[in-house]
């Protein structure tokens, strides 16, 4: 008997952005709804590297590739800016490739956002030599 998982990686949903392309699961349809996306997409609440350790109840996120500046060369690059809302309301944000990497893994295996009921994230981060990196696990408790 094989008890490992196998899982089929074409056929999971996935989310894939571009510049002038983001992506949201929330869909409001009141002005109240569409103020608070536009707040989360301008001035999240809170950053999401404040949280180590600490889990938000995501149901909902707006991704969207930023332009960012190299402090040493001056080279402009691309970096994914995503934002989280928590089932309070609360919005989270992270301009970080391994949030969104966790984020898209997360949607392979949970599907494509809004999560109902919440999905209880734990903010992570992991040290690989002198570089830190943020990422995204689940508190299955």
């Amino acid at each position: 008997m094989n008890n490992e998982l196998s899982v089929n990686v074409a056929n999971l949903p996935t989310i894939e952005v571009e510049k002038n392309q983001p992506f949201c699961s929330f869909q409001p349809e009141t002005n109240e709804q569409k103020a608070a996306l536009y707040a989360a997409m301008t001035t999240p609440d809170k950053k999401i590297g404040d949280f180590i350790n600490q889990k938000i109840n995501a149901v909902d996120v707006f991704v969207e590739m930023v332009e960012l500046t190299d402090n040493d060369s001056g080279e402009i690059f691309e970096m994914p800016r995503v934002v989280i809302f928590d089932k309070d309301g609360t919005t989270y944000t992270a301009t970080s490739k391994g949030i969104y990497n966790a984020l898209t893994r997360l949607i392979a295996v949970y599907g494509v956002p809004s999560w109902d009921p919440a999905l209880p994230l734990v903010i992570k981060q992991i040290t690989r030599g002198d570089r830190k990196f943020l990422t995204l696990g689940v508190d299955a408790k």
